[in-house]
């Protein structure tokens, strides 16, 4: 198990991103995160991911701003007529840009758990 401070540390030190959640928690590849998506009219979603990449790198048409997003593997809240309103893991990568919209999960169900626990 990675010592989420030092690594942290380390990576600030290196002058790297480190991505906070809502509450400034700092967020590394492996967590389990929970966002919203949407807004406006259509209302919010809320949806699961794994991070399994932060990005941070310039940005070819703005030379003095950098791209800074998560990739991750997700899951969103489906309906099964058999088994009912059940979380389904999504066979594509999405990224989040918004990272202020995401609350890290210290201790997600093991519903949750067990959707990303083959995700690397």
């Amino acid at each position: 198990m990675i010592n989420k401070d030092a690594y942290v540390f380390k990576q600030n030190l290196k002058g790297n991103w480190t991505p906070l959640d809502v509450f400034g928690t700092p967020m590394i590849v492996g967590e389990i995160i929970l966002y919203a998506t949407g807004g406006g009219s259509g209302g919010i979603d809320w949806r699961v991911g794994k991070i399994v990449e932060i990005i941070d790198k310039p940005d070819p048409y703005r030379p003095r701003y950098n791209i800074k997003k998560m990739k991750m593997k997700r899951a969103v809240k489906g309906y099964n007529h058999a088994k009912g309103s059940i979380w389904e893991l999504q066979e594509r990568c999405a990224y989040l840009s918004n990272v202020e919209n995401a609350f890290v999960l210290t201790h997600p169900s093991p519903e949750i758990a067990a959707l990303f626990k083959d995700v690397t």
